[in-house]
């Protein structure tokens, strides 16, 4: 996984983050464990509700360690809060709801993530090296939800 360290803060709060993006090496990876290279439920759930070129049929091949968890697009990146408790998921880097996307994992973070994840979604994942490192969010005076 290739990892970049970003720093954020509104005048009020400071926030660590560490951003990953799967490499080559992790997509083609398979499982170890002799037979369990089968998709889970969650997996097969995941992928036919994405669209993705996936059939009943493709239940029974073996896969890939991460598609087998529903990991199917390379459209996904990891985000870790670098403060304590020090939270993180994996998210699309498509520009979603990053509120219903944080309050869906139930993650006990740092209130900037949520921001950071508008932010490094709006600047997109081509050219992660040429982002400023330390972002300064505009003041809301209050903390945001």
């Amino acid at each position: 996984m290739k990892t970049w360290i970003f720093e954020a803060t509104d005048g009020h709060a400071y926030g660590k983050f560490l951003v990953g993006l799967y490499e080559d090496c992790e997509w083609e990876r398979r499982a170890e464990l002799e037979g369990a290279d089968r998709p889970s439920p969650y997996a097969i759930q995941e992928m036919a509700s994405m669209g993705e070129d996936f059939s009943v049929e493709d239940v029974g091949q073996p896969m890939r360690l991460l598609q087998q968890e529903g990991w199917w697009s390379r459209d996904i990146f990891f985000l870790q809060d670098l403060s304590p408790p020090s939270n993180g998921s994996v998210f699309s880097q498509s520009r979603g709801a990053s509120k219903y996307d944080v309050e869906k994992k139930q993650m006990d973070i740092c209130w900037l993530y949520t921001r950071f994840l508008d932010w490094i979604r709006d600047q997109g994942f081509e050219d992660l090296d040429s982002l400023p490192r330390f972002v300064r969010f505009p003041d809301v005076g209050t903390k945001v939800d």
